[in-house]
């Protein structure tokens, strides 16, 4: 197999120390940190994902701060699953951003975020006035990245973002903020920001319970944690969708492997093809009910469905109603 292009992600030490300026270098002398991590922060070294879940940890305990001191006030921990359930009576995205936005505001100098509208596109900046941590590079990081997963969580669907910026230098680092944001077009700007096409304001809220992990911080982890080795599967896939979805057996010869390796590392992550597939599938039957111009029929049958009776019954375990009632769901939010 090839290793080099199935490696697991890794963070480099410089991120990790950017969140140890939040508390101060004599400060964190008192973290609670093993001595493995410790020393990778001193050399620079790459940290893995679960090292750099230890740090994030032992900051937000250390200073009894959900959102690791980056507000004004600090945020109680534990305070995700009473965001997350509030969040659930929004009735679309639109609303669920600015209810955020609201109650972020509560915390800081002024509301963090500042939301431009114009016919096609949504642009969301970071106010610089809004708390005095704004000029750190990790500030920017945090509160866009929150924002934009939290509201694909809400809406059950993998939105594309057109544009990222970010207000520090992102030179050596273009490869991770892809890997974080989901999204290339990721440029150095006065003012941090993400901008995508304006019809996902109106994308219907579908509760699916409070995430087990409580820290909004570390729900950000548990979704960055995601393999290397599914998100090449899934560039794989969208390179040829709508034409074909490739068979496994194609795509494991795109890793110079068999089929039955490839399965067995999905598995070993507790991913698979079939979820892989279903999620391709679900971020692009929602693109495609957007445009109520487009027959449903249409859509089952460019998302590889053999009739729209198959897109039908797999529509409605993803989002607990069919194609057609959503749709008339997301037209009516606009």
């Amino acid at each position: 197999m090839n290793q080099k292009n199935l490696s697991k992600p890794t963070i480099k030490a410089l991120f990790a120390k950017q969140l140890i300026d939040i508390v101060g270098k004599e400060e964190s002398k008192y973290l609670e940190l093993s001595n493995t991590t410790f020393s990778k922060l001193e050399s620079l070294e790459y940290l893995s994902v679960e090292e750099l879940k230890e740090l994030i940890h032992s900051i937000q305990n250390h200073l009894n701060d959900e959102m690791l001191g980056l507000f004004s006030k600090s945020i109680p921990l534990n305070s995700f699953p009473t965001i997350y359930r509030a969040l659930h009576f929004m009735p679309n995205a639109d609303h669920a951003i600015q209810w955020l936005n609201d109650y972020y505001g509560l915390y800081s100098d002024a509301p963090p975020y500042v939301i431009f509208k114009n016919n096609e596109e949504v642009t969301i900046k970071l106010d610089d006035r809004a708390n005095a941590n704004s000029a750190l590079p990790v500030y920017s990081e945090i509160l866009l990245i929150c924002l934009y997963k939290i509201v694909c969580r809400l809406c059950r669907v993998n939105f594309p973002l057109k544009e990222v910026g970010l207000s520090f230098p992102i030179e050596g680092i273009e490869s991770e903020l892809s890997y974080l944001f989901g999204n290339k077009n990721i440029v150095t700007s006065e003012v941090a920001y993400i901008r995508f096409s304006k019809g996902i304001l109106k994308l219907p809220i579908y509760p699916d319970g409070v995430p087990d992990n409580s820290s909004l911080y570390s729900y950000f982890l548990t979704w960055i944690e995601g393999d290397n080795i599914a998100l090449q599967v899934r560039n794989m896939i969208t390179s040829r969708v709508p034409l074909t979805f490739p068979t496994l057996e194609e795509l494991a010869k795109e890793f110079d492997t068999s089929s039955q390796t490839l399965r067995r590392k999905l598995s070993e992550e507790g991913n698979s093809y079939q979820a892989i597939k279903d999620t391709i599938r679900k971020d692009r039957a929602i693109s495609l009910l957007m445009n109520p111009a487009i027959p449903i029929k249409n859509i089952a049958l460019e998302l590889g469905f053999s009739d729209p009776a198959a897109f039908n019954k797999s529509f409605k375990n993803w989002f607990m109603t069919t194609p057609s009632s959503y749709r008339k769901k997301y037209l009516k939010n606009g």
